[in-house]
């Protein structure tokens, strides 16, 4: 009791001011420097860069219900004077717009299938597989993302021409999905590391049964030599440890 009655005395020296500040009904946040001021520049900042990424698209908007004198004319930035709603229709129907989504569609499609099977591939690799170049590789990969796409139309270009691809689905599908797989290995890499390497073991361990079960011997051969390169990489990454 002794002790206790000590530390309240001590603590109750050392907040004494505080507790007669907040008794009297003071504040420390009122008697500090005004930081209200800060925010509304930031809004304002904000506000300004909101409406500079926005005018593009109503200058696209605009330029899109308006005739050739007005987009030519004098009416460039503002409003049209007469809103051309069936220049939408003109354009689906002599502009051959459905052809133009099936391109996108398709080349969509198939720039995503081989982006995500090449960076499932090299994330393996790179993440599950133990070898000396592992970190080398995964670094020359990312560096991928600090090449900026416009830096390289030309060379593409003119790689384009020679391999007569020019006017094909591939001279898009190539280029998206050689600048896309940088970022698919950076998301793949993280998604890689998590998944535990029980679901390996627990894999390897079913191929040398169903190779026991099945009685050839090549297979019962190249079951043993992959557990055992299992085994050693495994043992390999405890000692690096």
């Amino acid at each position: 009791h002794e002790i206790e009655s000590d530390l309240i005395q001590r603590f109750s020296e050392q907040h004494e001011d505080d507790l007669q500040r907040a008794t009297e009904g003071e504040s420390l946040i009122f008697n500090a420097a005004p930081l209200f001021e800060i925010p509304v520049l930031v809004y304002i900042f904000l506000a300004i860069w909101t409406l500079i990424n926005l005018f593009p698209i109503y200058w696209m908007f605009t330029f899109s219900l308006k005739d050739n004198s007005e987009i030519f004319g004098a009416n460039v930035a503002g409003l049209p004077t007469k809103w051309l709603w069936s220049n939408y229709a003109s354009a689906w129907n002599t502009g051959d717009m459905p052809r133009f989504f099936a391109n996108s569609i398709f080349v969509t499609v198939v720039t995503i299938l081989i982006t995500l099977i090449a960076s499932i591939m090299a994330t393996y690799a790179i993440t599950r597989i133990v070898w000396k170049g592992a970190k080398m590789v995964n670094s020359f990969f990312m560096l991928g993302l600090t090449i900026p796409v416009h830096s390289a139309l030309v060379p593409i270009y003119k790689v384009l021409i020679s391999a007569k691809l020019t006017n094909s689905y591939m001279a898009l599908i190539l280029p998206y999905s050689a600048f896309s797989l940088a970022m698919g290995i950076l998301i793949c890499t993280g998604f890689m590391q998590e998944i535990p390497k029980d679901i390996d073991e627990a894999a390897l361990s079913y191929a040398e049964v169903k190779a026991l079960a099945t009685g050839n011997p090549y297979i019962k051969e190249m079951v043993k030599y992959d557990v055992e390169s299992f085994n050693y990489v495994d043992s390999s990454k405890k000692i690096l440890s």
